[in-house]
Parts: structure tokens; sequence; C-alpha cells
């Protein structure tokens, strides 16, 4: 079973200044047309939840 990242959008901030996508060493959390998203290249190493300010991610 692959684990990958889940961003809760009630809690996150939907920011194009988001550190968790900044740390992501896949490249897998976009931010496009006001929302962030977590794409297929997530391998579920879970750096973006350590840096996510708000708690909004987990990884499942």
């Amino acid at each position: 079973m692959i684990k990958r990242a889940y961003i809760d959008l009630e809690l996150c901030q939907q920011s194009e200044d988001c550190d968790a996508m900044e740390y992501c060493g896949k490249e897998a959390i976009h931010y496009d047309g006001g929302m962030i998203f977590v794409d297929q290249e997530c391998n579920g190493c879970g750096k973006c939840k350590d840096h996510c300010a708000n708690k909004a991610i987990k990884i499942v």
C-alpha cells in the first residue's frame, strides 16, 4: 500500500507561499487556480506534513 499526503482543505489556507510545497522533494504539491493539491508523484515521505504551519496535511 502506497501512502500519500492528504490536505484537509478546511485547515489549509490555500496559499501559493505554502512552506509544505517548498519542502516536497518530489515537487508533488502544487498551487493552481487558488487551490493546493497533491499529485501522484507523492511518495508519502512526510516532509510536507512536518512543514505545514496549519497542520492540514496527513499521510494516509
